[in-house]
C-alpha cells in the first residue's frame, strides 16, 4: 500500500462514528460482531475487528496506548510479538542507567509497532525508526503522534540498508529481530531476522551501544557465542514468566557478561546478578526435603543460577537435577514461592490423601518421571483446593510430598 493509501487507510479508521463503535463495543465478542456486519460507514468490518480486538489486548498490555484517544493497532500476530508497558519500561530504564556516556541518538533496526521506540525516545534527543511494513511504519508514527512525541524519524527500510546509509554516530542501536519462517524452536539467534550475526560487525561501527531483545526459548550460551562484547544478559519475567531475554553490548567490553534475572512487579522490581563462573565455582550440599520447600523465580532458573540460589540463601539442594531446595528455618524474602512441607511419601498413600479432604491439588512435578497431569491422575485428585501435591526426586530418589505454599 502506498504512503497515501496508508494515510487512507488510518483516516478511515479514525472517523468520528468508527472511533465510538470501537469503543462502545471494545468488551463484545469480536466473531459475534462479525456476524452482524459486513461494513461500517464503507469500511470492511474486518479492518474495525482488529480494532476492537487490538484494544482489548491493550487494556492489560499496553495501558497507556489503551488510554490516549485515537490510538490504532496492527494484526493481532504485530501486536501479540511486540513488547508490553511493562517489559518497554524496563529497557529504556536499562538503558537510562547503563551508563552511555551520551543520550543523543539512538536507532530501532527493528521498530514494528513501535511500542519500544516510544519508551525508549524519552531518553534520547533523537531516535531513528526503521521498518520496512510500511503499514506498521505509519500505525507507529500515528500513533506516536497521538502520544505526544516529536522526536522520532521514520525510515521504511529494512536494517542493512539504513546501516549502510546512515551517515551519523549512534549512542545507541536497539534490535528485536523477528523468528524466520519455518525456523521452528528459537534456540539460536541464527534463526532471527534479521540476521544479526552477519550484521553485527557494521552495527558495532556505528555505535558502542547495542541492547538486543531476544525470545525466552533462546540458548543463552548458544546466543553469547554469537554476540561478542556482551556486558550484560537479563532474563526478564512478569508474574513469573519469562517474557524476553535481553544481551546488552559495550563495544569497549572485553570481560564476561553479567547474568541477571529480573522479576517485574507492579510496584519493584527484584533482581539476582552473578557470574557464570561464580556459579561453576561454587559447591552446594544436597541433603533430604525437610520443613520448608523453595522454588525460584522462573528467571533465576533461565539464568542457571542453580548453585548459587543456595548458597545466597543459606539452603541446601535437593539433587543435583533438582533446582528445588530445603531448610528446617523459614528463609524470608526469596525470590520465588516458597512452600511448607506437610506429608511425604514414595507414593500416593492414604495418608498422605488425608491432606486433600476436598479431592483437590494443585500439582507440581520437578526431576520427576511423571508429568503434572499424570501425578494428578495417578493420585486421584482434581485441580483446585489450597494444598499443593509436589513430585521431586531427591537424595532418596522419587518421592511426592503434600504441602501449603506460603509465598
Amino acid at each position: 500500500m502506498s504512503t497515501s493509501g496508508q494515510e487512507s487507510h488510518i483516516s478511515q479508521l479514525l472517523h468520528p462514528a468508527i472511533q465510538q463503535f470501537i469503543k462502545t463495543h471494545e468488551s463484545s465478542d469480536v466473531q459475534a460482531l462479525s456476524l452482524q456486519f459486513d461494513s461500517i460507514e464503507g469500511i470492511p468490518f474486518a479492518r474495525i475487528a482488529e480494532q476492537i480486538a487490538g484494544r482489548q489486548k491493550a487494556r492489560l498490555k499496553l495501558p497507556q496506548y489503551y488510554a490516549t484517544d485515537s490510538i490504532l493497532y496492527p494484526p493481532a500476530v504485530n501486536l501479540q510479538q511486540c513488547s508490553s508497558e511493562r517489559t518497554a519500561r524496563f529497557k529504556a530504564d536499562l538503558v537510562s542507567s547503563a551508563g552511555i556516556p551520551k543520550y543523543q541518538s539512538c536507532a530501532d533496526l527493528t521498530g514494528g509497532f513501535g511500542v519500544d521506540s516510544f519508551y525508549l525516545s524519552s531518553h534520547f534527543e533523537r531516535l531513528h525508526f526503521v521498518e520496512p511494513d510500511a503499514q506498521l511504519r505509519s500505525l507507529a508514527r500515528h500513533n506516536h503522534q497521538c502520544l505526544g512525541i516529536r522526536n522520532i524519524s521514520y525510515y521504511n527500510t529494512d536494517a542493512g540498508s539504513f546501516l549502510r546509509n546512515a551517515n551519523e554516530h549512534l549512542d545507541l542501536i536497539y534490535l528485536d529481530p523477528s523468528r524466520r519462517p519455518g525456523s521452528g524452536k528459537v534456540i539460536e539467534l541464527t534463526n532471527y531476522v534479521p540476521d544479526v550475526r552477519t550484521m553485527i560487525p557494521s552495527i558495532l561501527e556505528r555505535t558502542r551501544h547495542v541492547l538486543l531483545k531476544a525470545s525466552p526459548m533462546l540458548d543463552i550460551q548458544r546466543g553469547l557465542q554469537v554476540l561478542p562484547h556482551v556486558k550484560n544478559v537479563i532474563v526478564v519475567a512478569v508474574s513469573n514468566e519469562v517474557r524476553e531475554l535481553l544481551f546488552f553490548c559495550d563495544r569497549e567490553h572485553s570481560g564476561e557478561p553479567l547474568l541477571e534475572a529480573a522479576e517485574l512487579m507492579k510496584d519493584t522490581t527484584s533482581g539476582f546478578s552473578f557470574y557464570r563462573t561464580e556459579e561453576q565455582a561454587s559447591t552446594v550440599v544436597h541433603k533430604d526435603l525437610r520443613r520448608y520447600l523453595y522454588e525460584p523465580s522462573a528467571s533465576i532458573l533461565k539464568a542457571g543460577a542453580f548453585k548459587l540460589t543456595a548458597l545466597r540463601f543459606g539452603l541446601d539442594k535437593l539433587h543435583r537435577n533438582t533446582h528445588l531446595y530445603t531448610s528446617d528455618e523459614f528463609i524470608e524474602n526469596f525470590p520465588g514461592r516458597v512452600f511448607e512441607i506437610e506429608a511425604v511419601a514414595g507414593r500416593m498413600t492414604p495418608e498422605l490423601k488425608r491432606y486433600f479432604v476436598d479431592g483437590k491439588a494443585n500439582v507440581i512435578v520437578r526431576n520427576y518421571p511423571l508429568s503434572a497431569d499424570q501425578l494428578k491422575v495417578k493420585s486421584g485428585l482434581r485441580d483446585g483446593g489450597d494444598n499443593y501435591l509436589i513430585g521431586l526426586t531427591s537424595m532418596k530418589g522419587k518421592i511426592i510430598a503434600a504441602a501449603r505454599r506460603l509465598i
